[in-house]
């Protein structure tokens, strides 16, 4: 059985499978693979951006509801960031 979770598969995952073994499926298949491998990129791009370009190291309040708004405050700056960087902030011409 262990054997069988490694080897890689193709198609759909079959009829009936759990949520967990339909994942396990999907991630045994070439597509799967490569989705999963970019999850880390994705994932930790804006903790790396809040880190690195902002200095945001460490939050500045021990409680619970300032540390997310601070969190929060810095994932707006980061969205903002990204927007204006795309071009989603420009305007519209006609």
């Amino acid at each position: 059985a262990a054997a069988a979770r490694n080897q890689p598969t193709q198609g759909p995952p079959p009829a009936g499978a759990s949520p967990i073994e339909t994942m396990a499926h999907r991630l045994r298949t070439p597509e799967g693979k490569a989705l999963y491998n970019q999850r880390s990129h994705i994932a930790e791009t804006p903790f790396g951006h809040a880190k690195h370009n902002l200095g945001f190291k460490r939050f500045t309040s021990r409680r619970t509801t300032r540390a997310t708004a601070e969190f929060s405050f810095h994932a707006l700056v980061h969205n903002l960031f990204k927007a204006i960087t795309t071009g989603a902030l420009t305007p519209a011409t006609a």
